[in-house]
C-alpha cells in the first residue's frame, strides 16, 4: 500500500476530540488483515505543505509519550507544539505493536518526531520498551486521556 496525502488534522480528530495534531502524512506498507490478528509494517513521514501548519497539542504529546516507552507527561502548558518532522515506523505481527523512531538517534533512543527549527518538541522512542502488547496500548491510550481530562 501506498497513502499520500493524510489530513492528521481529521483523521486524529475522529479518533479522539482531545487529541490534535495538525499536518500531512505520507504513509508506505504492506501487510495482511485475513488472519485472526492483523499483522502489517508501515513506515510513515509528514511533508510539509503550503497553508498547513505542522502542530500537536498537550493531549497528543501525552498520549504519544505513553505510547514510546518513555514517561507521560504530567504538565506541560497549554499551546501548540510546532514540530519540523515526524518519521516512523509502526508494525502489528502477533497482537504485538512496535513503534520506531526513524526521525534520528539519541543513545537508546530513536526521534519520532523532532522539533521546529527554532521551537517545538521531540518526541523520543526508547528502543529496549517499543513493543508493547496491543490490548496494553489500548489501556496506556485510555489512561492517557484520562489524565488530560483532570
Amino acid at each position: 500500500m501506498k497513502i499520500k496525502g493524510i489530513n492528521l488534522s481529521r483523521l486524529v480528530h475522529s479518533l479522539n476530540e482531545e487529541i490534535y495534531i495538525s499536518g500531512i502524512l505520507d504513509a508506505e506498507g504492506k501487510g495482511s488483515f485475513n488472519k485472526d490478528e492483523p499483522e502489517f509494517d508501515v513506515i510513515f513521514v509528514s511533508r510539509k505543505k503550503k497553508g498547513v501548519k505542522q502542530v500537536m497539542n498537550f493531549g497528543a504529546v501525552q498520549v504519544i509519550a505513553s505510547l514510546s516507552g518513555t514517561n507521560p507527561i504530567k504538565s506541560f502548558g497549554t499551546s501548540d507544539f510546532p514540530y519540523g518532522v515526524i518519521k516512523g515506523s509502526v508494525i502489528i505481527d502477533n497482537g504485538y505493536l512496535t513503534i520506531e523512531g526513524l526521525a534520528g538517534r539519541k543513545g537508546h533512543q530513536d526521534i519520532l518526531i523532532k522539533k521546529g527549527t527554532f521551537k517545538g518538541i521531540n518526541l523520543f522512542i526508547d528502543r529496549r520498551f517499543n513493543t508493547i502488547k496491543i490490548e496494553d496500548m489500548r489501556h496506556r491510550i485510555m489512561q492517557a486521556i484520562e489524565t488530560m481530562k483532570k
